[in-house]
């Protein structure tokens, strides 16, 4: 297992189901914002933070693997990439 599907894992455990977080993220900053923001739209703008991160601390591995988790969540809610973990019904 890759650290950024272990990642993955461990995030899903602690957080409930990706594709379902970003849903619920995108209603309430839809909400917030007054414009619809979809779940795509989340992903990249937290892949956004993470490369602002990562600029400030390229010493750091943590947010190349967020940014590739992130990506990972926008191919599974674009159907793009099968969820094996969702596919066995884990949870997450």
């Amino acid at each position: 297992m890759s650290d950024v599907d272990q990642l993955l894992k461990e995030r899903g455990q602690q957080w409930g189901d990706a594709i379902s977080t970003h849903e619920r993220i995108a209603a309430a900053w839809t909400a917030t914002l007054g414009h619809i923001v979809n779940p795509v739209d989340v992903v990249l703008m937290m892949i956004q933070l993470k490369a602002i991160r990562a600029q400030i601390n390229p010493d750091e591995k943590d947010s190349f693997d967020d940014i590739e988790g992130y990506a990972r969540i926008a191919k599974w809610i674009m159907g793009h990439e099968a969820n094996p973990e969702l596919q066995k019904g884990l949870p997450f």
